[in-house]
Order: C-alpha cells, then structure tokens, then sequence
C-alpha cells in the first residue's frame, strides 16, 4: 500500500480515498512510539507467550479480549485521530474511545487457525 501520510491535522484527500474505496486508511505518527511501546508489553503479557522465545508460541492465534488501560485507550485518543474521526464521520457524531476491542495476535504457525478465510 502506498504510504499517505496527514496533511496538517487532517486527512489528506488521498487518505478520504483510500477509507472511502478500501475501508481503512493508514495514519502514520498516530500515537506516539513510547504509547505503542507500553501497548505491546501489554498485549504480551495477556497472551502469556515471551516475546523473546518462539518456543511460547504454541498457537496459531490469540484473541485478547477487551482492554481499558491507558497506553491503549490514550493511543486512541490523540489529537491527530480525533481530527481523523471528525473527517471520516463529522464532529460530534463519534464518541471517544473508553475501550479496546479484539485484538488477535498470530503467530508462525502450519496449524490453520480456521478463521483466514
């Protein structure tokens, strides 16, 4: 996928395009390194796998469920995104992200986790 980046503190028109025709769009500088950061070591934790000892991953895939910690919820709540969400559905007509939802880690795996498609 092309890389389109924010234009000021919006979306770019190429970026509207590409949630209008695809049904996402990749905003790069979302949410700062160090939230991703805390966001991962949680995740981590949650699947109860070593992310330093492939040996752990015994499954091809781990639904984490609903997350309310901050790292998460504030990575979903920047000024930059809320900018993002009033272009894609009008200011006002979304509401602030309390939760994270579904998260499922895969992992390498020749077990078809049944769920690709």
């Amino acid at each position: 996928m092309e890389d389109i980046t924010l234009a000021g503190s919006g979306l770019a028109p190429a970026q509207l395009d590409q949630f209008i025709t695809g049904g996402f769009v990749r905003i790069d500088g979302a949410f700062a390194r160090e939230q991703a950061d805390a966001a991962r070591a949680i995740l981590w934790q949650a699947t109860g796998c070593d992310p330093d000892d492939p040996s752990t991953w015994t499954q091809p895939v781990i639904r984490l469920g609903m997350f309310t910690q901050p790292p998460l919820t504030e990575a979903a709540n920047t000024p930059r995104l809320h900018a993002a969400f009033d272009q894609l559905v009008g200011r006002g007509r979304w509401r602030r992200p309390g939760a994270m939802g579904t998260f499922p880690v895969r992992f390498p795996s020749a077990v078809d986790p049944g769920d690709t498609g």
